[in-house]
Parts: structure tokens; sequence; C-alpha cells
């Protein structure tokens, strides 16, 4: 007989952050992020408005950056429930879920390696769905940044080499979008 405490006196749940988002449904997941983005946008449009400013901007940027966080967070005890987040935000047909999708994928390349480096690079590419509808161009611009700043900081030289094939065959053995890791230093 061991003398181990019962699970429930050792289980320690994940640590939450700003957003308590392993007690979120997807659905309330995807409402707090478009919320957030929407707000976003909102003070984006009235950056010189001096009761919004600067101040309000930057904010409200933090806030989807906690946001993701812990969205990101999620992979590390529960990969396959971001995994369908992911594959959620890529079916919508808004910008707001494509950015989350963006955000979120990197968290998933020691899990799903593969589904991780395909959907960055779609959205990359912009390439049209199934659906006939394409990326938002944001979340394109940004996955091109999220991919340069994964080479840098988390990919082998195998699996940059990796990304680059990818990109190249996804588009025609076109060269020209393929990608060079971010400067160091850089926000990009």
């Amino acid at each position: 007989m061991t003398h181990e405490a019962p699970r429930s006196e050792t289980y320690r749940p994940p640590e939450e952050g700003l957003f308590n988002v392993a007690a979120m449904t997807d659905e309330e997941l995807f409402e707090v992020n478009a919320a957030l983005r929407e707000h976003f946008d909102y003070v984006d449009e009235n950056y010189f408005d001096p009761t919004v400013g600067a101040k309000r901007h930057h904010e409200s940027h933090n806030l989807i950056d906690r946001f993701t966080a812990d969205v990101r967070g999620l992979a590390a005890y529960n990969p396959d429930r971001v995994r369908g987040i992911v594959a959620k935000c890529i079916q919508s047909k808004t910008g707001s879920a494509h950015l989350l999708a963006v955000e979120t994928a990197g968290s998933l390349l020691g899990f799903d390696y593969t589904f991780a480096r395909d959907t960055l690079i779609d959205i990359h590419l912009n390439r049209r769905r199934p659906d006939g509808h394409s990326f938002d161009g944001r979340a394109s611009e940004e996955a091109s940044f999220t991919i340069a700043r994964l080479m840098r900081d988390l990919l082998t030289q195998e699996q940059i080499e990796d990304f680059n094939a990818t990109i190249v065959s996804r588009d025609d053995g076109d060269s020209s979008m393929t990608i060079e890791p971010a400067d160091p230093g850089s926000p990009y």
C-alpha cells in the first residue's frame, strides 16, 4: 500500500490567467475574443480622440494579448481542445476568429506539428477555403509575422526548411512567399 494522498488533495487545476478560459465554452471564448477585438478596433479608429487616446489603445491591446496567452496556455494540458478551437476559427468567416487561430496555432507545434504548420501557412498564403471565402488580410499578415517569430525562437533548422518547403509546394512552386526568421530583438 502506498502512502500517496488521494488525487483530490494533490490535483491542482492549471493556474488561471486573467481570463478563466478553461471554464468557458468554446462559444463563450469566441464571443470574448470578438468583443475584445471589436473594442480594440474602436479604440484604434479613435486613437487621437482625447477621451480614448494611446492609453486605451495600449490597454485594449494588452487585454487581447492576455486573452490569447490564456488560450495558448490551454494547450499545455488540453491540446485537443485548443486544436478544436483553432479548427473552428479556421472555418469561421470572421477576421477576429482568424486572428485567434494565428495567435494560438503555434502553441500546438509540440502536440500536432503538421496541423499547426498547415494552419499558419494556409492563413499566411491567404488560401481560399473550400467554402470560397478567404482569410482576413490582417490574419494573413499576422501569420507571416508569427511564422517568422517561431522560426527565430522555437523551430529547428530542419523545421524552418520544412515550413518553407511547404509554403513553396502550396504556392505552386513559387518561392516568393517563403519566410526568413525574425531578426533578434524584433517584435516581428
